[in-house]
């Protein structure tokens, strides 16, 4: 029976010994993970934001001052005769932190008249890169082509928008 007692003692102090290691192991194991980061947060902030008031050639005038707000820049001009014309500078801005770049320029209204009044839009095209923080300009021209001295039509309208997506 002594040897029973012994084994069992023997068997007791490896069970102690065991679970000494096993809570040693795991508080080796167990340790606090800290995790540091910093997270920046995107500002997409792409508007019209200025108008020129126009330039005239020959008679041509403004009827109203040219206004704008954030996505639409208007303005309102009088052709008196052919060869008149008016000319604008629409800024538009990134003033957020993420660059863009024009993805699509859709025009609706006649910009190919040759008699009577036409409308050219220049300054930027598909892919034109709009950088954080500077700006784009879209120059539109209104004119009365051609010799026709009564246009049948004397009010035209134009709608340009100028999509931008995250470069």
């Amino acid at each position: 029976m002594n040897r029973n007692r012994q084994n069992r003692n023997i068997l007791i102090g490896m069970l102690v010994v065991a679970v000494l290691v096993m809570t040693t192991g795991y508080a080796a194991f167990g340790s606090n993970l800290n995790i540091v980061g910093t997270a920046t947060t995107k500002d997409w902030k792409v508007d019209i934001t200025s108008i020129s008031e126009g330039v005239a050639s020959g008679t041509a005038r403004n009827v109203d001052t040219p206004d704008f707000n954030a996505t639409t820049a208007s303005f309102n001009v009088v052709l008196v005769k052919p060869g008149d014309s008016m000319e604008y500078d629409i800024t538009i801005s990134n003033t957020g932190n993420v660059n863009a770049v024009v993805d699509s320029i859709d025009v609706a209204g006649d910009t190919t008249a040759t008699e009577g009044i036409k409308y050219t839009v220049t300054g930027v095209e598909q892919g034109t890169k709009l950088d954080a923080q500077s700006t784009n300009t879209v120059h539109v021209k209104v004119e009365w082509v051609g010799e026709q001295q009564n246009v049948e039509n004397t009010t035209k309208s134009i709608t340009v928008t100028v999509n931008y997506v995250q470069a």
